[in-house]
């Protein structure tokens, strides 16, 4: 019997790799399954259960749909970067060397905090009525908020132009 070494996706290693044989063999693939899908994946979920939370603050606690979006969707991921920004400078329990840059240093931090500032946006607009003058305000913030929270995230700055659809929902 012969000894296995390890488990690729498709058999043995020693099956995935190339021979001195006249028969081929499939070429060696990596063990590790990329992280991408358990991390998008992990974030679905996240989502999910901070929209639970939304459901359960407006129909349970009574807030208004606005009101519940900023505060799962803003102010759970301000407050607790807050609570824990002494940890991400550079001594603290997640930097103790001071070589990583904190995750709030990063546009995509801030891109998700202007994306919960477009879904709440958005939730104002049906509290005020999407057929109403204020709603369609709010409804146009939401819009310019949601091509700022795209650039951030994707570092496509062209999209910043879109942010310029929300200047009339400033004036009054």
């Amino acid at each position: 019997m012969r000894r296995q070494l390890t488990r690729g996706w498709s058999g043995p290693a020693r099956d995935q790799f190339i021979t001195a044989e006249p028969r081929w063999a499939p070429a060696a693939q990596p063990l590790v399954v990329s992280w991408t899908m358990d991390y998008r994946k992990l974030r679905v979920a996240l989502l999910a259960v901070a929209f639970v939370f939304v459901i359960v603050l407006h129909f349970h606690a009574g807030f208004s749909l606005g009101v519940s979006l900023l505060i799962v969707l803003v102010g759970w991921p301000l407050g607790g970067t807050l609570i824990t920004i002494d940890d991400d400078l550079p001594g603290g329990w997640s930097n103790p060397n001071g070589t990583v840059r904190p995750a709030w240093l990063e546009a995509p931090f801030w891109g998700q905090i202007v994306g919960g500032l477009a879904f709440s946006s958005f939730g104002f607009a049906v509290d005020a009525g999407v057929r109403s003058l204020d709603g369609l305000r709010f409804l146009v913030l939401a819009l310019a908020a949601g091509f700022l929270s795209a650039a951030l995230f994707t570092r496509r700055w062209w999209l910043l132009s879109g942010v310029l659809l929300g200047l009339p929902a400033v004036w009054k």
